[in-house]
């Protein structure tokens, strides 16, 4: 017993150590950090859509919690859509060439494609500027497809138990993926990971 505390406690420390290590290097792009292309980029069209999603009525919207908006506390609300950001080359006497579709990976939003993290283009402005009309997918509750925060707003108002919170998963390093309640629960507060089933 007493030796998986201290594995467990082992392993705790490890895990916060690392996350204080890997997160304090990264630092967020500027805009001082992208560099200018050579040539312009002309577009025939720009522009963003959803895709998907679905009407569902909630009690516990949050609005009502948010000034000026409050009378909008309960309603429909759309959920489980996608967004799509998209650009359309102006192509000058040439066939246009194979659309593209770009998908961002686990944990990611679809600004993976815009730039490098070092200021070089992307492969969503590369692409475009070959002639390929370019589509970046933000996956269904993530980024600016948003996600259904109603089900947490339904556990403060008291209209659902906490036990029905869906699981929130935490990725450390890139590479491991724990459940919350594979957390000691003071670890799990300051990760910001709180769930029921902690």
């Amino acid at each position: 017993m007493k030796n998986t505390i201290k594995r467990r406690r082992a392993t705790v420390l490890s895990l916060a150590i690392s996350f204080a290590l890997f997160s304090g290097g990264a630092a967020a792009q500027s805009i001082s950090d992208v560099a200018a292309p050579t040539e312009p980029l002309i577009l025939k069209q720009q522009g963003s859509f959803f895709v998907g999603g679905r009407q569902a009525q909630s009690d516990a919207t949050g609005w009502d919690q948010t000034p000026p908006v409050s009378a909008f506390g309960a309603g429909d609300v759309t959920v489980d859509q996608m967004y799509v950001q998209f650009q359309v080359p102006l192509l000058s006497g040439s066939r246009s060439k194979v659309p593209l579709v770009f998908v961002h990976g686990c944990c990611l939003s679809s600004k993976t494609w815009e730039t490098t993290p070092d200021g070089r283009m992307g492969w969503y402005e590369y692409f475009t500027r070959l002639g390929h009309p370019t589509y970046l997918a933000e996956q269904s509750g993530r980024a600016r497809s948003g996600f259904n925060g109603t089900v947490y707003n339904e556990v403060k108002l008291g209209l659902r138990a906490p036990n029905e919170q869906p699981f929130v998963l935490l990725a450390l390093c890139g590479r491991l993926e724990l459940q919350p309640r594979q957390l000691p629960r003071p670890l799990a507060l300051r990760l910001g990971v709180l769930s029921p089933r902690v």
